[in-house]
């Protein structure tokens, strides 16, 4: 008997996550001596001291199959007072000018992950992601001044998930990516572990062929 299935299941996830930020902000190159200070500003002397990341996740399997696109959604705004003078992108701002910063840190990616079988009592996929860094800085002072950089810059990322059942409807997920040794991109590296909760499962498919 030879006996074949198709399963198709469609997996949306949505997350709120808060943690601490830290760094510069002249990116990608740190700052040119000249044009912008090296490695300043910090997120901390622009009052920024941790974050909220918006996490969208949206999937479908079809067997051993898993293709899924996800986004972290990372908007930071702070107004605050210079407690040493700045310099960004030619644009002088003296110790006390009062300066709005605003930031777009997000990221999005296009997964794919290949189911490899069981290990223990869960099941173990390794995959690769096509991510896009989408940055933005923007920093205003007075009177009327004021610099804006932006980039997207792509990376391809690797790794490895695992899932692990809790019960009929609870499974409880670890996945790990790192950004491939490649000049030009960005760094995303990531350890996401979370409990989901399945609401609702496509149907299944099986053939049943007897010879």
């Amino acid at each position: 008997d030879l006996v074949t299935g198709v399963q198709t299941c469609a997996l949306p996830i949505s997350a709120v996550l808060q943690g601490d930020l830290s760094g510069f902000t002249q990116t990608s190159d740190g700052g040119v001596i000249g044009r912008s200070d090296v490695r300043r500003p910090t997120f901390a002397e622009l009052g920024i001291s941790d974050h909220r990341q918006w996490a969208l996740q949206a999937g479908m399997r079809l067997d051993r199959h898993k293709i899924y696109v996800h986004g972290s959604l990372i908007n930071l705004d702070e107004t605050t007072q210079l407690a040493a003078p700045l310099l960004s992108q030619w644009i002088q701002f003296p110790a006390g000018d009062r300066v709005e910063a605003d930031f777009n840190l997000s990221w999005y990616s296009l997964g794919y992950l290949f189911n490899m079988g069981e290990l223990g009592e869960g099941e173990y996929s390794v995959g690769t992601e096509l991510s896009m860094f989408d940055f933005q800085y923007q920093l205003s002072g007075s009177p009327a001044r004021g610099v804006d950089r932006s980039y997207s810059r792509v990376a391809l990322r690797l790794g490895a998930a695992l899932d692990y059942p809790l019960g009929e409807s609870f499974t409880l997920t670890g996945a790990l990516f790192a950004t491939a040794p490649i000049q030009t991109s960005p760094r995303i590296n990531t350890l996401d572990v979370q409990v989901s909760y399945t609401l609702w499962q496509g149907a299944s498919r099986s053939e049943e062929h007897t010879s």
